[in-house]
């Protein structure tokens, strides 16, 4: 027990053949054998014996008298299961001082019991930035070994936007390539799929994860039916649209932390600690209170503050009272202050273009533009406003709102200001306006039915500080760029991001040197 207060090591009791109440008390076989001790052992240290008792028996374990029905074989197989599973690391994947996490996970568990049979569906739902995903996640990583397959589908929203009519197939692959552990399957459609799912997953106990689900299809699809999966399984949905979730078993609404639990988390990202400095404690409560208990608005605007002065913090407060009750994401833009001119621009650039892409593909395109991406990325993951999951660099989707938020909020109406254009309505009124702009350093064009990229390619003249072009559009793949050409690109150009044919055929017109990509 000192290795774990000390060390904050992990202790697993196992209480074999023995009552759990009985150790913590020391009654029976042990007040005898505690007695015995005492004749002949320092009292001090029968004292230290009987305190470590008392706070092993008081940690949740296994008491395998009541372990799989007193099985001892299943039992051992679920505590070495329990233990590699730990050992693999799954549960640092939602990160440190996950405050009120755990009575959250207790609730949700109470919806349904593992040990049941049936196969329940369980939806957890509220605002964004409340923690559902967190939630999920934590659920997922402490009950996944107990079943004979497990999927977390993260995202499903975006990915489905990524993807645009293949979303569905990429979706039910990943799905079964996570559960089977076979990644050579391949979807040829989505009705392909739902058979696959209902045939491979018929007789599998499986725990199911569907991250931030924004449609019916999404669900229809992936988990439409009960007898798709084995007895025991349980699917997780976590959305913020409630409607969504009707046919499922049970529904748990994440509910916003309390003040206390909202000043613990804003404190360890502020100061490092469970409580805030004594200076800074009415201010903290300040903070808290217009962060209305969202974790991610505590997370970022502790973070924010970390190792700041009072005047920055006065500051701070200023700038959130002037924001008053709106909307979340103009709080979350106060944590751009203080970064620096080029860590700004690798946090826009992200927001705007590169989120859910591969970390080292990220990392070249942004060092083509001359910065320092590695270290940016590491500084912007330090103050949580992304994170790298399974290799790729992602963020909240508020976060990714505020980002692109701050690109356009200069003139909204004149998106030729803008630093970055993503939105299609932009880029046709700044192509189509053909004014000479100095401030646009990216673009996400469309390649239509119409080829529009070719009628406005003369725009391109009047953008002399456009470093990054991203050709997008179902009809990019059929684009031929000798019969409709565009006729100039600028010397700025860094990276050119488009199909294959697109872009070898731009790099010999142009001479490019630039380095060059294809989706």
């Amino acid at each position: 027990m000192e290795c774990v207060e000390k060390k904050r090591q992990e202790a697993i009791p196992i209480f074999y053949n023995v009552d759990p109440s009985d150790v913590r008390m020391q009654r029976n076989s042990f007040a005898k054998a505690m007695a015995k001790h005492k004749k002949g052992t320092d009292l001090e240290k029968v004292q230290r014996w009987k305190n470590a008792l008392h706070q092993a028996a008081s940690i949740a374990g296994w008491d395998v008298r009541k372990t799989a029905n007193g099985d001892e074989a299943k039992c051992i197989e679920l505590i070495a299961n329990k233990i590699s599973h730990s050992v693999e690391g799954t549960v640092s994947s939602i990160g440190k001082h996950l405050v009120g996490i755990k009575s959250r996970v207790r609730e949700v568990k109470s919806l349904f019991n593992v040990e049941l049979g049936g196969v329940y569906f369980v939806g957890i739902w509220g605002m964004g930035g409340v923690g559902k995903t967190t939630v999920a996640r934590a659920i997922f990583d402490e009950l996944s070994y107990q079943f004979q397959g497990s999927c977390f589908l993260a995202n499903v929203r975006e990915v489905s936007e990524k993807y645009g009519p293949e979303s569905l197939e990429h979706l039910q692959q990943k799905l079964l390539s996570q559960i089977l552990k076979q990644h050579s399957l391949n979807v040829l459609s989505v009705d392909d799929g739902v058979k696959m799912i209902s045939r491979m997953l018929r007789f599998k106990k499986v725990l199911i994860v569907l991250d931030d689900v924004d449609n019916n299809d999404q669900l229809g699809y992936l988990v439409g039916k009960r007898d798709w999966f084995g007895d025991g399984s349980r699917i997780i949905t976590t959305t913020r649209n409630n409607d969504l979730l009707r046919k499922h078993d049970k529904l748990y609404r994440v509910p916003k932390l309390a003040i206390d639990e909202a000043l613990e988390l804003f404190s360890w990202h502020a100061f490092q600690q469970w409580t805030p400095d004594k200076e800074f404690e009415k201010r903290s409560i300040s903070v808290v209170n217009y962060s209305n208990g969202l974790p991610l608005a505590l997370e970022v605007l502790g973070s924010f503050l970390y190792k700041r002065g009072m005047n920055e913090w006065r500051s701070a407060l200023d700038r959130l009272k002037d924001i008053g009750d709106r909307k979340i994401v103009k709080q979350l833009s106060l944590s751009l202050d203080g970064l620096s001119h080029e860590d700004k621009d690798i946090f826009l650039d992200i927001a705007c273009f590169f989120r859910g892409k591969k970390k080292d593909d990220v990392i070249t395109i942004l060092n083509s533009f001359g910065f320092k991406s590695e270290i940016g990325i590491n500084i912007l993951t330090e103050k949580s406003l992304l994170y790298v999951s399974e290799g790729m660099v992602e963020m909240h989707d508020l976060i990714e709102q505020m980002g692109q938020q701050v690109a356009r909020d200069i003139d909204q109406d004149q998106p030729w200001k803008h630093s970055r254009l993503l939105h299609d309505k932009d880029v046709e009124t700044v192509f189509s306006a053909n004014m000479w702009t100095e401030s646009i350093k990216g673009i996400m064009v469309p390649i239509g039915s119409d080829r529009r990229i070719c009628k406005w390619s003369k725009a391109f003249r009047n953008m002399p500080c456009l470093r990054l072009l991203i050709v997008k559009g179902e009809e990019v793949r059929h684009y031929d760029p000798i019969s409709d050409p565009v006729e100039y690109l600028p010397s700025s150009l860094k990276w050119l991001d488009g199909h294959t044919t697109v872009l070898d055929t731009y790099q010999k017109i142009f001479n490019l040197e630039a380095l060059l990509d294809s989706t």
